[in-house]
Order: structure tokens, then sequence, then C-alpha cells
């Protein structure tokens, strides 16, 4: 397992560009519900290329509810869209990056692990609370073996207690008590 790494270079598309998908949508020139509008484009459209370009659009956009959008597509889309709408998302401000912590309460697991790797791209000072507290609760193994990597990346001592819990939780998985002895040896609370 591997989160998605933050890349802004895989944002390049060929064809069609994002300004064309923006026309392509009949969006509003004046910026208002631009992603909304791309966001109901993308619903209904079929070739890949075109998706990324509208996701592409969506990123680009100054409309405030770009994050909103982003959101909808990593819930809804396909495994090609949801990758393209992290990348897309990991390359916005921190701020709007850590919007992706809402979908830290999504109802199913490949959400959430989607949404920690938006986080991924977030200052780590801002994301190890969100961690630790979602290894003080979270019951799926994949997203508990995603945020233990992503506090192997950026986590502190002060996951220590959270890690501690999230093995005992998971005691029968070896790969995730393995990754959590590895992520409490990077955060320094494996040396005591």
């Amino acid at each position: 397992m591997g989160l998605i790494r933050h890349n802004h270079e895989a944002l390049h598309v060929s064809s069609p560009q994002p300004c064309d998908a923006v026309s392509a949508a009949g969006a509003p020139s004046d910026g208002t519900q631009l992603a909304a509008s791309l966001l109901d484009e993308w619903r209904g459209e079929q070739d890949v290329n075109k998706c990324e370009a509208l996701i592409a659009a969506i990123a680009a956009s100054q409309d405030a509810a770009r994050t909103d959008a982003l959101m909808r597509i990593v819930e809804e889309g396909d495994a090609a869209s949801r990758n393209f709408a992290v990348l897309a998302w990991q390359g916005l401000p921190a701020h709007e990056v850590l919007r992706g912590a809402s979908l830290l309460e999504s109802a199913h697991a490949d959400a959430r692990v989607l949404a920690l790797s938006v986080l991924q791209a977030a200052p780590g000072r801002d994301v190890e609370p969100l961690l630790i507290g979602l290894l003080s609760t979270e019951a799926d193994a994949n997203v508990c073996a995603a945020a233990v990597e992503l506090v192997a990346e950026c986590g502190t001592r002060a996951a220590s207690p959270a890690l501690l819990a999230a093995r005992e939780r998971f005691a029968g998985n070896e790969f995730v008590a393995f990754a959590i002895d590895q992520a409490l040896r990077q955060t320094g609370a494996g040396n005591e």
C-alpha cells in the first residue's frame, strides 16, 4: 500500500485543455458556481482525458467551492478520477488541502485512505493532530496502515499513545503492527 505522492507534473493534461473543459461545461463567466458546473459536467463525462481536464479545471478555478467539488469526485469517482482529484487537491494552498480532513469522517474506508493522501501535502504540524484522532478510533486496517505511514513521515512522539492504541486494536494484523513499530522508531518513540 502506498499513498498517492504529491506530484504537480502529473496534472499536465494534453488534451483537451482545462480551459476547453471550462468552456465546454458552459460555466458562468464570472467564476461563481464554476466548480459546481464543472462537477456536473464531470459526472456526465465518460472520456478519461476529458474527466481529467475537468478535474484540472476545477482545481485551477478560483471558485471557493472547488474543494467541495474535489471531495465529491473522491467519494463518487472511478479510480482514475479519484486519483487525479487527489493529485489536483494536493496542489492547492494548505488551508484547502486541510479541508480533506472532512473525508476522514466518510463511511467509506477507501475515501478515508484517499483523504490521507490529500493530507500528505499539508504541513505535518497541522496533520498530526488529525492522525492522532483517527488512529485512536479507526477500525479499518487499511485506513490505519495509511495513517501510520503518514505519521511515520510527519509525526512526533505526541502520536505514540495513538500508535500504541492502534497496535493493540490490530494485534492480529502483522502488517499494521510492523508499520506501527516502524512509525514509533521514526518518531523517536520506539527508542524508549
